[in-house]
C-alpha cells in the first residue's frame, strides 16, 4: 500500500528527511517548489535513487508512466522536471487521491496527470488503457519479483531509444532482475544506495 504504519515521531521525522532530499534534487528548479503532504510512501528509502536519475533522464516533452506509484512522487518528479504528460499506476486504489493530491499541490492537474488503479500484470483491460501509445520514460519502483514479470509487457511500453527505469530492487536480487531485463532492454547503468538497486535501461 502506500502508507505505513510507524509512530507520529517517526512520521515527522520522514517527512522532514523527504522533503530535505526532495529539495536537494530539486536544487536546479526552485528548493521550495515541491510540497509533500503525504510522502510516506512504501520503499522511501531507495526513492533517492530514482529521483537523481529522473533528473538526469526526463527532457522537456518527454511522456512518462510511472507503475507502482505509490503517492506519484516519481511521476510528479518528472512533471516537474518538464514531461509533457504522465500516468501513474498502482495496485493499492488509495493512492489514486493521494497522488492527485501530492500533484495538486505542485500546480499539476488532471490535464497532464493520470493515476490509475489495478494490476498491470493481470488486467487486461487496464494494460490495453495505457498501451494506446508509448512512453519516452517508464519508471518501476516496485519490488524485484514485479519488475522480472513486467519487463516483457514493459517492453511493449517504452519507445524505441525510450528508457526503463527501475528501482526498489533489494541487492541479493540484482542479478536475477538484471538477467531478465537484459532479454529485452540494453542495461545502461545500474545504481547501488545502500542495499537497493536502480537499473536504467534503454530499449
Amino acid at each position: 500500500g502506500c502508507s505505513l504504519k510507524m509512530s507520529e515521531k517517526d512520521k515527522e521525522s520522514l517527512i522532514k528527511k523527504e522533503k530535505s532530499r526532495l529539495r536537494k534534487v530539486f536544487s536546479e528548479i526552485d528548493p521550495n517548489k515541491l510540497k509533500i503532504i503525504k510522502p510516506l510512501i512504501e520503499r522511501a528509502a531507495f526513492m533517492t535513487v530514482s529521483c537523481e536519475e529522473l533528473e538526469k533522464i526526463i527532457k522537456p516533452g518527454d511522456e512518462v508512466l510511472d507503475i507502482g506509484c505509490g503517492s506519484g512522487i516519481l511521476s510528479i518528479v518528472s512533471l516537474l522536471l518538464g514531461a509533457k504528460d504522465a500516468t501513474a499506476l498502482d495496485i493499492d486504489p488509495n493512492c489514486v487521491h493521494i497522488a492527485y493530491e501530492n500533484a495538486g499541490l505542485n500546480g499539476i492537474y488532471e490535464d497532464k496527470y493520470t493515476v490509475l488503479s489495478g494490476n498491470v500484470l493481470s488486467d487486461d483491460a487496464l494494460f490495453e488503457k495505457i498501451s494506446h501509445k508509448k512512453y519516452d520514460v517508464v519508471e518501476a519502483n516496485i519490488i524485484a519479483d514485479v519488475i522480472i514479470a513486467l519487463a516483457p509487457k514493459a517492453k511493449q511500453l517504452v519507445k524505441d531509444g525510450g528508457t526503463f527505469i527501475t528501482s526498489g530492487i533489494i541487492i541479493n536480487r540484482a542479478g536475477e532482475v538484471e538477467n531478465e531485463l537484459e532479454k529485452y532492454f540494453k542495461i545502461e547503468k545500474i545504481k547501488q544506495s545502500g542495499e537497493w538497486i536502480s537499473i536504467v535501461c534503454k530499449n
